[in-house]
């Protein structure tokens, strides 16, 4: 395990560098001074495997939408964060092995104020998809989120 603090504008330099060096970011976040932390790991036996990252900024209503893009692309969510200072930031980390861009298999689950009959997460149980954002907003009269798996 590693961890480091770099400037925003340097995020996406830092993970392109972390996953060359076999190493893959699972955490992140803009801290109180601005910088983003994160945290990388890599298996001591196995310093051969390269790793193409991917730094997405999003907002809450817009990051289920980038993580589906990145999913396209190939990329798995191996780190979420966000921005202290401003809630609505949200940061993603996609990672994959070098020259892999198979599509990654994902799955949405949505509702909102005055739904009714309730929210089914059966769909992501059953499928194997493991949760990995949870986004919510509310604008003082509705209620609305959003649960995005991946598998």
């Amino acid at each position: 395990m590693a961890q480091h603090s770099v400037a925003p504008s340097d995020f996406q330099a830092a993970a392109t560098g972390e996953g060359a060096q076999s190493r893959v970011i699972t955490a992140a976040a803009i801290d109180s001074t601005g910088n983003v932390f994160y945290l990388s790991y890599g298996w001591q036996g196995d310093t051969t495997t390269m790793y193409e990252a991917s730094v997405v900024t999003a907002t809450v209503e817009t990051a289920v939408t980038a993580a589906t893009n990145l999913a396209g692309e190939g990329y798995i969510i191996t780190a979420v964060g966000n921005d202290y200072s401003n809630t609505d930031t949200v940061i993603l980390v996609g990672t994959r092995v070098q020259d892999d861009s198979m599509p990654r298999p994902n799955y949405v689950v949505s509702w909102g104020s005055g739904q009714s009959g309730g929210v089914s997460f059966s769909g992501l149980e059953q499928g194997g998809y493991a949760p990995i954002l949870l986004l919510q907003s509310f604008n003082g009269t509705q209620y609305s989120a959003s649960l995005w798996g991946e598998r």
